[in-house]
């Protein structure tokens, strides 16, 4: 249930504040790459640290910044 959460509180926040529903859909998928050490078993540890989480802020914003042109109207 978790990581449906993390995927859709993002997904329609970005909706509700105009961002087309494919680059929505993009950058949604980015609230899940804290869960995918779960795969490897070791759940809420290094990627759920100030540097990780940094590192994908940085990441949102460089992807921001690309699709900047027509998505938010400031």
């Amino acid at each position: 249930m978790e990581p449906l959460l993390h995927f859709t509180i993002p997904f329609l926040s970005f909706l509700l504040v105009g961002v087309q529903p494919k680059k929505a859909f993009l950058l949604s998928l980015l609230a899940l790459v804290p869960d995918l050490d779960a795969l490897f078993l070791v759940h809420r540890s290094f990627t759920h640290s100030i540097v990780c989480i940094s590192i994908i802020l940085l990441i949102a914003v460089l992807m921001l910044r690309k699709f900047k042109s027509g998505m938010l109207r400031y």
